[in-house]
């Protein structure tokens, strides 16, 4: 058929196929039969609007994936859900993460650089940090739980912010930390 698009047929071959399966999951998780065929076709959608469909290993894993995360993200919006819903979508195995899509696997990269960025701070700046970014709370509150001035507080997440970035932007290229001019200083 000329008139089909590369992901049309990429759809029609690798993701089609598997419609019984993920219509069962899709009942599973939703309870109604119109509703599953909906988040299907939510789902169809949504794989159809992937700027990186021809680079997915796994087709029909990641077609799982989504749809679980579309089942998810709707039982979040709804005010009522059936617990035998949610356990059901809960319960289901995770996916291998081979057929996680290029923005996954860079998101969770990142992550990984992030986490290994803060837990190089020294602990006064990464304790300040983690209090205002993570459990965001405010440097008044910081300065009151720590027993520390607020300007002494707002210090700390600055050369934290600072020092948090700049190990960022080099985990980011790939070149190793340089050593750090003056550690005890900025770990005040």
């Amino acid at each position: 058929m000329p008139w089909l698009r590369p992901i049309d047929c990429w759809l029609l071959q690798e993701i089609l196929p598997h419609e019984p399966r993920l219509l069962d999951q899709a009942r599973r998780w939703v309870g109604r039969e119109e509703e599953a065929r909906a988040l299907v076709q939510q789902v169809y959608l949504h794989l159809l609007t992937l700027p990186y469909w021809a680079s997915i290993v796994d087709p029909a894993a990641h077609a799982s994936r989504a749809l679980r995360s579309a089942a998810l993200a709707r039982m979040r919006r709804q005010r009522i859900v059936s617990i035998a819903q949610w356990t059901a979508c809960e319960a289901e195995a995770p996916v291998d993460d081979a057929s996680a899509s290029p923005a996954q696997t860079d998101g969770w990269e990142e992550l990984r650089r992030l986490e290994a960025a803060l837990s190089a701070l020294p602990l006064a700046c990464r304790h300040v940090l983690t209090l205002r970014k993570i459990k965001r709370l405010s440097c008044a509150q910081i300065a009151a739980q720590l027993g520390r001035s607020q300007a002494r507080v707002e210090k700390q997440l600055a050369r934290g912010l600072v020092r948090l970035a700049a190990a960022l932007a080099r985990a980011r290229a790939g070149a190793a930390a340089p050593p750090d001019p003056a550690p005890g200083r900025l770990a005040r």
